[in-house]
């Protein structure tokens, strides 16, 4: 038998517990309640907000595939310009300079026209060769005219009998040697004309001077000044100009071997050219195809 005491222990203790367990059904039912009308307010919102989808339609076409390399770029075609004659440079064309406004001698890097002089050797002992050929010329072809004259002459004399054969015959013979005076003098001024030609460098085609040793004082030795080097390095030093044609260029470059089967002659390629434009840096997009393949592997680069 329980006393009063122990009867009220136990009965508040059993409250307790009674009161602990309501409470966390309680919570629990709170608890599930918020998080399930969250996760319907979430669902609701995903059902409601439209999903962005981009349609494109279905072709066929070429699937482009860049490699990207570097090379030497150079003009296709490029004249080498040299005096035919020796002497010494006393004219170099001038032209204005754009930043001081000045006349100045022409550079590396000047683009030039077809036909414009560039430079000339020194030419008074040539134009003195020529008025001299000049006047040789007069001379025969005045020889000539009197031979014309006096053959016409005897050849009335010869058909009448008044005089022989045999002088007839010389003045025949010396007809023929007036004409071969005459052609000879002609031979002497038109290599003469040649000679002062060749003292000067006349711009073969439009183009940029890229490699220019010459200026006034220098002195070049003829034709051969442009011939006979060991080494296109050698010849660069020396020769007095080198004009490029930049209507066309041409890039060297090495491909990795791993992409050998698929360079081909006429694959269409682009060339990346970046210049400075308003202190600002711009790419500018090339086209060019491929004209020439060699299928040697460079060792050092394998």
């Amino acid at each position: 038998m329980f006393s009063p005491f122990t009867t009220k222990i136990r009965s508040t203790y059993g409250t307790a517990v009674i009161l602990v367990i309501v409470l966390v059904c309680a919570f629990g039912t709170f608890y599930y309640q918020k998080v399930f009308n969250a996760d319907k307010e979430i669902t609701k919102e995903k059902e409601i907000q439209p999903i962005s989808v981009s349609v494109v339609p279905v072709k066929t076409g070429k699937i482009e595939q860049y490699v990207y390399v570097t090379g030497t770029i150079r003009a296709v075609d490029r004249e080498y310009c040299y005096f035919e004659t020796s002497g010494k440079v006393t004219f170099v064309k001038q032209i204005k300079d754009s930043e001081t406004g000045l006349e100045r001698d022409i550079k590396e890097g000047d683009r030039v026209q077809k036909g414009e002089l560039l430079a000339a050797l020194d030419s008074a002992t040539l134009e003195q060769e020529i008025n001299v050929q000049k006047a040789s010329l007069l001379e025969a072809n005045a020889a000539l005219n009197k031979a014309n004259v006096d053959l016409e002459r005897y050849k009335i004399l010869y058909e009448k009998h008044t005089v022989s054969k045999t002088e007839f015959e010389q003045y025949e013979l010396a007809k023929i040697k007036a004409e071969m005076t005459v052609n000879a003098c002609e031979a002497r001024l038109k290599q003469a004309d040649i000679s002062l030609d060749h003292s000067k460098i006349y711009a073969p085609c439009d183009g940029i001077l890229a490699y220019m040793n010459t200026r006034k004082g220098y002195y070049f030795g003829g034709a051969g000044s442009g011939q006979g080097i060991a080494s296109e390095s050698d010849l660069l030093k020396t020769i007095p100009f080198i004009i490029l044609r930049d209507s066309e260029m041409e890039i060297t470059c090495e491909v990795p071997s791993g992409y050998a089967s698929e360079i081909k002659r006429a694959l269409e390629s682009v060339i990346f050219h970046t210049i400075i434009k308003n202190d600002e840096e711009e790419t500018l997009r090339i086209p060019a195809k491929v004209y020439s393949v060699n299928p040697a592997v460079d060792p050092g680069g394998r």
